[in-house]
């Protein structure tokens, strides 16, 4: 699967590493007009053959003064990869130009989110 997004849309990749500087993966995410729902869509891709860890994603909106976890996407094994189209704005996903927090981090076989990475953006198109 290809995750390239031409320019006009708002895109995140975050790339995690072990203690030891291992690449283990990443998550991204790229914004609305994109994703079956025009709405955006997060990718995962776990690099390093671990066992049992992983990568998870998060996004989140920004709605009445807290974060509230939109969608969320995880992978485990070697060379394994997951996708999931983020919701539609009216079953809870974000609006247009709404602020998002995009959640990167590892995924312990415990399902423990560890090491996570945040970045924050818009749900736009530009």
């Amino acid at each position: 699967m290809s995750i390239a997004t031409p320019a006009s849309a708002a895109t995140s990749r975050t790339e995690m590493y072990g203690v030891n500087g291992a690449y283990l993966g990443y998550g991204y995410w790229a914004s609305r007009p994109y994703g079956v729902h025009d709405n955006g869509y997060l990718y995962v891709e776990d690099n390093y053959c671990d066992g049992s860890n992983g990568i998870i994603a998060g996004l989140y909106v920004h709605r009445s003064g807290r974060w509230t976890l939109v969608n969320v996407v995880s992978v485990r094994g070697c060379g394994s990869t997951n996708y999931i189209d983020v919701k539609r704005y009216y079953d809870g996903g974000p609006r247009q130009n709404e602020e998002i927090l995009f959640k990167v981090c590892k995924l312990l076989p415990d399902g423990t989110w560890k090491d996570c990475k945040n970045k924050t953006s818009y749900n736009t198109d530009f």
